[in-house]
Parts: structure tokens; C-alpha cells; sequence
């Protein structure tokens, strides 16, 4: 068994916790609320994608159809979280409504075209005694490089629009930079450590207490005077 499922189930655990306090309550409707939930409901999908996968590759030649499945899955995953998180960080920086389909249209298009081809490029494991150890191959290149890109976009798109109010609500941008940079480093010399989408777990709830601040409380609802 893969040592890193302890970081995935408890980012399991607390991506779940975190869902709970969000939907139990009712917050104001806004884009930056609504790209939250979204990030956060994605997540789950790959946190259990990534439980599944640890658990299936066990044994890969009793599973090796939904092995296959799974950790090409787990491949969309990623692409779909850092997308996802280009339209939290034009969100925050305050595009109009007009402008941000626009750019939401041309992000659609490319990860279409992205996602197309990593679907038809292959995917390599590298199997011990019947256990899938780590996936390899022209496909996790290409979405380690696609969210190279996508950072990178982010990037610009802050100092573009960077303004020093909302400072503060750049600061899960800028962990993810950071900390995707040192789990990069570490998976280059052990590959079979998987802390990618825990890393994106602990963002996601960086995302939460920056949009969820003094004014954006919990939505009270007034009494009625009988």
C-alpha cells in the first residue's frame, strides 16, 4: 500500500468537513461562493478517485480495466482543479461579467483540445509484485506541463489586474505556487508519493477563509415582528 494514503484519507476527511460546513449554512450568491463549492466538490471527486486508485492498485491484475479507468481519471482530475482555479483567479481580480466569459470560452476551448489529447497519448505504470507503484509516461508529463501553464496564467493574471485591497485573496495563488513547486521536487525523485491533491485540498480551504471573511457572513434571516 502506497505510504501517502495517510495525507489522502485525511484530506478525504477534511475536504468532507469542509463541505459540510459550507452547504449546512446559507452563504450570499456570488461568484467567488460559487467557484468554492464547484473547487471543492471536485476535489472530493479526486480525493476519491485517488482512495480507489490506491486501494485498486493493490492488486493490479485482478483490477486492471478499472485500474486503467481510475488513474486516467485521476489525470482529467487535475486538469479540471488548476482550470477551475484560473476562473477563481479571475473572479477575484474583479473582471466584468462580459470579459470574464470571454476568457472562460478561450480556457474552455484549449482544455478541450488539452484533454482530447492526453486522452490519446499513453500511460505507463510501473508495477512491483503485482502493485501499481506510480503511472508514468507522455500523459502525466503533459498535466504536470499543463499545470505548469495554468500557474503560470494565474500568475499573470494577478499582476495584471492586482489590486491592493484584495492582496489578501491572492494568498491561496500564491501557497499553491509554492507548495506545487515542492511536491514537484519530491515526486521527481520519489514518483510514487502522491501529495498533489492534498496540496490542493489545503488550497481549497485557503479559498474558503479568504472569501468567507467579515463580509461575506452567513446569510441571518430576519424575524418577523408578529
Amino acid at each position: 500500500m502506497n505510504p501517502t494514503i495517510f495525507f489522502s484519507v485525511c484530506s478525504l476527511f477534511y475536504c468532507i468537513l469542509l463541505m459540510v460546513i459550507i452547504f449546512s449554512k446559507k452563504y450570499k450568491k456570488n461568484r467567488e461562493n460559487s467557484i468554492l463549492r464547484i473547487l471543492l466538490i471536485v476535489n472530493l471527486i479526486g480525493l476519491l478517485l485517488e482512495v480507489a486508485g490506491l486501494f485498486l492498485g493493490s492488486n493490479y491484475k485482478s483490477y486492471e480495466f478499472l485500474n486503467d479507468i481510475v488513474l486516467r481519471l485521476m489525470l482529467v482530475y487535475h486538469m479540471v482543479w488548476i482550470s477551475l482555479f484560473i476562473v477563481y483567479v479571475l473572479i477575484i481580480s474583479g473582471i466584468n461579467i462580459n470579459k470574464m466569459k470571454k476568457y472562460v470560452l478561450v480556457l474552455g476551448a484549449i482544455f478541450l483540445v488539452a484533454l482530447i489529447y492526453d486522452f490519446c497519448i499513453p500511460l505507463y505504470y510501473n508495477i512491483n509484485d503485482g502493485i501499481i507503484i506510480y503511472s508514468s509516461g507522455p500523459a502525466v508529463d503533459f498535466v504536470y506541463n499543463y499545470s505548469l501553464c495554468c500557474s503560470i496564467i494565474c500568475l499573470l493574471i494577478m499582476f495584471k489586474y492586482f489590486k491592493k485591497g484584495i492582496a489578501v485573496k491572492y494568498a491561496p495563488l500564491f501557497v499553491f505556487i509554492s507548495l506545487g513547486a515542492l511536491v514537484s521536487i519530491i515526486q521527481s525523485s520519489y514518483p510514487q508519493l502522491l501529495l498533489s491533491t492534498s496540496v490542493q485540498t489545503f488550497v481549497t480551504y485557503l479559498v474558503y477563509f479568504t472569501t468567507n471573511n467579515s463580509q461575506n457572513e452567513p446569510i441571518k434571516h430576519k424575524k418577523v415582528n408578529e
